[in-house]
């Protein structure tokens, strides 16, 4: 699948407010590069308070911000966030 239709079904998942992404992958990444957040975030051009808004469930972040995230690392989407059932508030 194209990074463009991961995006797209991503915002498409959000709207249904049934689905949320989990970026536990990506932390579980960091984890196993020996990664710090601070780390990630000069990498890749983004602010610490994005990636620390990422550890909360359900948070919704650019795909812009995913595509640096992604390209920073060297991986692909389905490295770092997970379409998962949205848990009831």
């Amino acid at each position: 699948m194209a990074n463009g239709e991961i995006a797209y079904l991503l915002k498409l998942f959000m709207r249904c407010n049934t689905m949320a992404a989990s970026y536990k992958k990506l932390f579980k990444l960091l984890i196993d590069r020996d990664m710090k957040k601070k780390e990630l975030a000069e990498k890749a051009d983004i602010s610490i308070a994005t990636i620390t808004k990422m550890g909360k469930d359900g948070a919704v972040v650019s795909s812009d911000v995913l595509v640096k995230i992604y390209s920073a690392l060297g991986c692909t989407m389905d490295d770092i966030v997970e379409i998962v059932p949205q848990k009831d508030q």
